[in-house]
């Protein structure tokens, strides 16, 4: 019974992507520390500079997990637009029961998600056959992780005027979860723009590894 679960729940994209993702921030986490012995004790040491500049075995390993999961988003587009479609169909049938802040957030998560699979795809299709000339490559990256700020930030609002709603009820579980998951991830995203703004490019590996497995493995649970 267990191994028929499994096979059910893992033989699906959005649960072996959350799984990848978990691996994928693991190696980051294990990139950014080195575990040594110390009077008997297990110290974990940050790492930031070392003397040997080649990629480490697992920032390799997290690099290609990062490469597989993208290659898979390429297929996205269909499930975007029907996403698309179904927020439309609910607010053309009962659009005078909703407020126009929710609408606003549905219309601009609609906007930035439309927007984030073409600029992916033309990201990928720069890298991989130097279509574009290195700094358009970087530009298109960047605006990857503008687009993802913008929808994290959406999810935030979203997640915490639910939770508002629905926290005398006692249903405030999912929301905190989905609260705790986004904010993780927007961390982690600013951390990934170009120096200069906030604290970008200025977080430990250790850290975003560590972000990114609590992120990853909240929204692995919410899928199982």
């Amino acid at each position: 019974m267990a191994l028929e679960y499994l096979e059910d729940t893992f033989t699906k994209y959005p649960c072996r992507d959350k799984l990848l993702r978990v691996c994928q921030y693991a190696a980051i986490f294990y990139d950014g520390a080195l575990v040594e012995p110390r009077n008997g004790r297990l110290l974990m040491v940050r790492r930031f500079i070392t003397k040997d500049k080649s990629e480490s075995t697992a920032a390799r390993v997290s690099s290609s997990i990062s490469a597989a999961r993208l290659v898979f988003r390429l297929l996205n587009t269909p499930a975007t637009l029907c996403n698309v479609k179904n927020i439309y169909q609910k607010w053309n049938e009962n659009d005078s029961n909703h407020e126009l802040f929710a609408f606003a957030l549905d219309a601009l998560e609609c906007l930035a998600s439309l927007a984030y699979n073409p600029v992916e795809q033309l990201s990928w299709a720069g890298q991989v056959s130097k279509l574009f000339d290195s700094p358009r490559r970087e530009w298109l990256s960047i605006w990857c992780t503008k687009l993802w700020i913008m929808l994290l930030i959406i999810n935030i609002m979203r997640s915490w005027r639910l939770l508002r709603t629905v926290y005398k009820s006692g249903e405030w579980k999912m929301p905190v979860l989905s609260l705790v998951q986004d904010i993780a991830d927007l961390i982690n995203a600013i951390h990934f723009l170009p120096a200069g703004f906030l604290w970008s490019s200025r977080l430990p590996t250790i850290l975003v590894g560590l972000l990114g497995m609590i992120s990853s493995s909240i929204a692995l649970y919410k899928v199982l």
